[in-house]
């Protein structure tokens, strides 16, 4: 029977092993013309700041009394834009704001760049990604019906 040496784990020996989790690479985007940095390690923590933070904008939906039938479409494509924050340089606010982060939506996928940088990722980082949001779908999915119900009364009491 063979033994292994235990040792002490320090603040130093921490540090040496969360070092592979800072991995990153640069690709460029829209024809080579810009870089981006992209992380290929995803981090749990940060896996769960999407998560959180995707739950969080939705929450503040539900909240809001003017959502019209386009903002909740367009929190869809939220979730890559999170992705994107947490996990590349690009320059989306770290602000929580549902409208800005839909214009940043929008603009990332009318030039393409967030095809292009999500197609960068390492499919088995983007599958950890996918397994963490799958367990949290049915709660959003009851937010974004609630969200969906709370506009289509406001809409009937705008009728009547």
């Amino acid at each position: 029977m063979t033994t292994t040496k235990t040792k002490k784990l320090t603040a130093a020996a921490l540090s040496t092993l969360d070092a592979k989790n800072n991995q990153r690479k640069m690709i460029y985007v829209t024809d080579h013309q810009y870089e981006v940095q992209i992380h290929t390690f995803f981090r749990k923590s940060l896996i769960d700041n999407v998560n959180t933070n995707y739950l969080s904008l939705i929450d503040q939906l539900r909240q809001k009394t003017d959502v019209t039938d386009q903002v909740i479409k367009d929190t869809v494509g939220l979730y890559n834009t999170l992705l994107l924050k947490e996990f590349s340089d690009l320059p989306i606010p770290r602000k929580l704001d549902v409208e800005k982060l839909i214009k940043v939506t929008n603009m990332l996928l009318d030039n393409g760049i967030m095809e292009e940088v999500l197609t960068q990722f390492p499919d088995v980082e983007l599958r950890k990604l996918e397994e963490q949001f799958k367990a949290l779908q049915e709660k959003m999915a009851t937010m974004v019906s609630e969200l969906a119900m709370t506009r289509a009364q406001q809409s009937t009491d705008e009728t009547i």
